[in-house]
């Protein structure tokens, strides 16, 4: 088979029903809109349904009650709008297929033959009307997806990730589909504009797909449910909320024992999290995300830590959006700092003006993105970026991605070939970059069931260039240090104080 002369990789589109959600139609809609591809067909293939007459009408319930609480939801409470899109393209081959796109990995067999093969979007389960069930069944911290290549015999990955699983499993799998098409979308752009699919990536594939649950297994997700949402109903009636606060250890951060650690007490109305430590003439300093409660927004604050606790110093950095994750480093004898201004979508540097409280902004290295806990260091002669973006509106900053130039204030930064390096909620989020001798470990926030920050990862990076990345753990600090604390995602050290920040559950 060949592709058409007109340039446009030719595609047909394996589709569970002809009328779809929301983000299904719009990832339709981009294919026919793209200038390299063209869909030429639309297969529509039911799958059969499974399970027992009680399962399904236990899960038709369940999906009863979660519509009323993904209603409330402003992303997604048009999830239920189905919209048809059977006119948008031919139901009959219209000529040679170059690609066949699958949005669920059922059985390919029967489909036409295409030059590339097939891909498809695995969200892990035989049935892709319950994908995202069993995570949030078995409450596990994040939800794995993949796009496989199937051509003849051999199935390859392409594609991997995961996502943080959300408290219910409509929730989950609107999520789940959100950003796994997402990136189905962007190899597929990759695929129109180079003619090849991308190579298929080392070690095996995901465990065999989990089938569909049974009445016994349906019951159990229900008398979940009720608990869980009991739960939260209780909580919001007692005004009882996570808030964050920081903590530090006088001792290198391989030996920092944090049972033992001195709580910085929140100032009332506000809480810290973030912390970044320093030490100037004898006196350590410790800079901050300052949350205020009253206006929602964050500024940057800083404490000088004592041997009795922390004295606030004062405020250094307050904008008219909101400001986090004060990272800061050192660059021909001046201080700088990289605080998160994704709110303003831009990644800006200040200059310490008089330390500690005095701050001037230097630079705004890059315009029009939506990025978190930016961190920016040299090796090796070269400057590196570490962020973590939102490529989507996900909110839940799902990706790293390495960027580098010759200076940290330089116009262009090169993108890393491996971007985004990971995309994973267990460990994709920077959490803080700590040097140790020759070593540089990236600090990483692991995404808990339905929890921002369950835990704090230290990573060391093993390879670094413009080629390759690679990071191994060597540490996880879990919640589990000190009783009341229900999570911890920030990590820094100067080799003598240690600071680390954790959440606690407590009355609004």
């Amino acid at each position: 088979m060949s592709a058409q002369t007109d340039g446009k990789l030719r595609i047909g589109l394996v589709l569970d029903d002809p009328k779809v959600s929301r983000r299904v139609f719009e990832f339709v809609q981009w294919a026919q809109a793209h200038e390299r591809l063209k869909v030429v067909q639309i297969i529509v293939a039911p799958p059969a349904r499974q399970g027992g007459a009680v399962a399904n009408a236990l899960l038709d319930l369940a999906r009863a009650a979660e519509q009323l609480l993904l209603l409330k939801n402003a992303h997604y409470r048009d999830d239920f709008e189905l919209r048809d899109v059977s006119a948008l393209a031919p139901t009959a081959a219209a000529g040679d297929l170059d690609l066949i796109v699958a949005l669920s990995c059922r059985d390919l067999d029967a489909m036409p033959e295409a030059r590339l093969g097939a891909i498809c979007l695995d969200c892990g389960d035989e049935d892709s009307s319950i994908a995202g069930f069993w995570d949030s069944y078995l409450r596990n911290d994040t939800t794995a997806f993949a796009v496989r290549h199937r051509r003849g015999g051999d199935v390859t990955t392409l594609f991997c990730g995961r996502v943080g699983t959300q408290f219910y499993f409509l929730l989950n799998r609107a999520a789940l589909l959100d950003q796994s098409l997402y990136y189905l979308r962007t190899l597929v752009g990759k695929t129109a504009l180079t003619g090849a699919l991308p190579p298929a990536l080392d070690g095996g594939l995901a465990d065999k797909p989990r089938g569909f649950p049974g009445a016994a297994q349906m019951l159990g997700y229900l008398a979940k449910l009720a608990c869980r949402v009991g739960v939260k109903l209780w909580r919001s009636a007692l005004s009882l909320d996570y808030q964050w606060s920081m903590a530090f250890v006088r001792a290198p951060w391989r030996d920092a024992a944090f049972e033992r650690a001195t709580v910085v007490k929140n100032p009332p109305g506000r809480w810290l999290a973030d912390p970044f430590v320093i030490s100037r003439d004898g006196k350590t300093y410790c800079f901050a995300e300052d949350y205020h409660l009253d206006d929602h927004r964050g500024r940057i604050s800083v404490w000088e830590l004592r041997d009795g606790g922390a004295v606030f110093v004062g405020d250094t950095l307050d904008e008219s959006f909101h400001l986090s994750f004060p990272y800061l480093f050192e660059h021909g004898g001046a201080l700088f700092m990289c605080p998160e201004t994704s709110a303003n979508r831009t990644i800006q540097i200040y200059r310490c003006v008089e330390f500690p409280l005095r701050w001037a902004l230097e630079k705004v290295i890059m315009r029009d993105v939506t990025a978190v806990d930016t961190m920016l260091f040299e090796r090796d002669g070269k400057w590196w970026m570490f962020t973590n973006i939102d490529p989507a509106g996900f909110v839940a900053f799902p990706e790293l991605s390495i960027f580098s130039a010759d200076s940290p204030f330089a116009e262009h930064w090169t993108p890393h070939p491996q971007n985004p390096v990971l995309v994973d909620a267990s460990r994709s989020r920077n959490g803080g970059l700590v040097r140790d001798g020759a070593g540089l470990f990236r600090v990483a926030q692991a995404q808990g069931f339905d929890f921002y920050g369950k835990s704090t990862i230290v990573n060391e990076i093993t390879a670094l260039d413009e080629r390759a990345y690679a990071e191994r753990t060597v540490r996880a600090v879990t919640p589990a240090f000190r009783p009341g604390v229900h999570g911890t995602h920030h990590l820094h050290s100067d080799g003598a104080t240690t600071v680390i920040d954790l959440a606690r559950l407590v009355r609004g």
